[in-house]
């Protein structure tokens, strides 16, 4: 018996070094191949697909609107291991470099807007895990210029630096809202635009996430979802909205100079897909939408 005893007792040392040498091994690995990563974005590219790359060239050269590029690492449990950003004035090129990562495969995620004077449109909520993190905002008519783009790669570190590109792709669309006859109205101030289906307020970042369950969204509070505006003296402008479908409602109401609203007019049966570029025209002297269509296919919006 105890000659079993001791058998067993050797056989789980000998184990217990084996999984400490296999251990150490990996280790000993994963610390000889330690690298950077070198990340080349364009920051043109999310402007260019939303057709909007010249007017914002322009606003970042006449206004201090400051183009932000962050890059968040995970690692293989999917715990953030690196937050990393640059900022710059120009659509040219930029480079992220990241510290000195241990040996292994990373997920590195990328998003993309701009902001003036610290004045933020978008958050990140959720950093510390891959299965959590989003960007979410809590204002409505958007600019233009703070659009949001996101996207993503893996990269392995093999003891060498890696360098490779990665630029984002706009997880909304441009809305350009055309107003005819509203500086003749001198008891308006503001035109609003609603959409009236659900509010899209932010978006998952980890790639496992697709179709539906990419989108944070509030079935609840679309009242509040303005996702375009104009004011007295404007006839046109830009905006950035994430909502998008095959079959949108939007309502138009009036602000006038005595602080009561006026409803006038709805339009539904819209089709609105993330990436593209729309006009929503109106006419307020005919109280009438005059058109909605892509801006570049010339297609209408309408079914």
């Amino acid at each position: 018996m105890r000659y079993i005893l001791s058998l067993l007792s050797i056989s789980i040392t000998l184990m217990g070094i084996s999984s400490c040498s296999h251990s150490e091994k990996k280790k000993e690995k994963t610390s000889l191949n330690k690298g950077r990563a070198v990340i080349t974005v364009t920051p043109k590219t999310l402007y260019s697909q939303l057709g909007v790359a010249e007017k914002m060239a322009a606003r970042v050269l006449s206004e201090n609107c400051i183009i932000t590029d962050t890059l968040l690492v995970y690692g293989e449990d999917g715990v953030l291991v690196g937050k990393y950003g640059v900022e710059t004035h120009r659509l040219n090129p930029v480079t992220i470099k990241t510290d000195e990562l241990p040996g292994g495969t990373y997920t590195m995620l990328l998003w993309q807007s701009s902001h003036s004077n610290n004045n933020s449109t978008w958050v990140a909520t959720g950093e510390k895990f891959l299965s959590t993190v989003a960007i979410t905002t809590e204002k409505v008519g958007i600019s233009f210029q703070r659009a949001l783009g996101v996207g993503s790669t893996t990269v392995t570190i093999d003891g060498k630096m890696t360098k490779t590109a990665l630029d984002t792709k706009p997880v909304g669309s441009i809305v350009e809202m055309r107003v005819d006859g509203l500086t003749r109205q001198s008891d308006i101030t503001q035109l609003d635009v609603y959409a009236l289906d659900n509010w899209y307020y932010g978006v998952r970042l980890d790639p496992a996430h697709r179709g539906d369950s990419r989108w944070l969204v509030n079935s609840e509070n679309y009242y509040a979802n303005v996702i375009s505006y104009l004011k007295r003296g404007q006839n046109s402008e830009y905006f950035f909205t994430l909502n998008h479908g095959d079959d949108m409602t939007l309502m138009m109401w009036a602000k006038k100079s005595d602080g009561e609203r006026e409803y006038m007019a709805t339009s539904e049966h819209l089709q609105l897909h993330t990436g593209g570029s729309s006009v929503y025209y109106y006419n307020i002297d005919h109280a009438d939408w005059l058109a909605f269509y892509d801006k570049r296919s010339e297609k209408s919006l309408m079914y």
